[in-house]
């Protein structure tokens, strides 16, 4: 009689074995997905980037006076503390100023480090706003704009623009960075 409990028991461990080998092996090939899946997403974002970023030097080299008086206008508004709300040059100026050949034009916004100390962002429209109390992603912004790091990865920054965006440097003839132009990564 206790033979055969130990033959059931043995019967048994057989598919317990079985089972576990195969979730393992389902465990494996969903880890693999997950990494393979991340490997293809880093590099789209990397090759975006790398689009974005080289439209974006060739727009700041046509339109680098411009850009200059713009970044200029921008660090030294004035900008009320109730309603945070700035001064500056308007939409019609800006056109003025720059070329809208860029891809999504539209998707464009400018951010430079405020005589306050502060960031200030500007729309196309000439609306300007101070960034720093509602943005908490602004230390990668403000790290960029002074130099301290060269490129930061697409993100949300501001949550003003649809979608990821990406920063690029905007760099005087000195080499130094004056400011940032944020482009909305659409549809990509």
């Amino acid at each position: 009689m206790i033979a055969k409990k130990k033959n059931i028991q043995s019967d048994f461990d057989l598919p317990i074995l079985h089972v576990i080998s195969i979730i393992f092996m389902i465990g494996v090939v969903i880890f693999f997905a997950f990494i393979t899946l991340d490997f293809i997403n880093r590099s789209r974002s990397q090759k975006v980037y790398i689009q974005y970023e080289q439209e974006t030097l060739q727009y700041m080299k046509k339109n680098e006076p411009g850009l200059s008086q713009i970044f200029a206008d921008m660090q030294n508004a004035e900008c009320t503390s109730i309603y945070n709300s700035c001064s500056g040059i308007k939409q019609k100026e800006i056109m003025n100023l720059i070329a809208d050949d860029l891809q999504d034009f539209s998707s464009t916004v400018f951010v430079t480090s405020h005589k306050n100390g502060k960031l200030i962002l500007m729309k196309l429209s000439g609306e300007r706003e101070l960034i720093d109390d509602f943005y908490p992603s602004g230390d990668g912004l403000r790290n960029l704009i002074r130099g301290k790091v060269k490129s930061l990865t697409w993100d949300d920054y501001t949550h003003i623009l649809p979608g990821k965006e990406i920063a690029v440097p905007f760099k005087d003839g000195g080499n130094q960075v004056k400011g940032l132009i944020l482009r909305a990564v659409v549809g990509k």
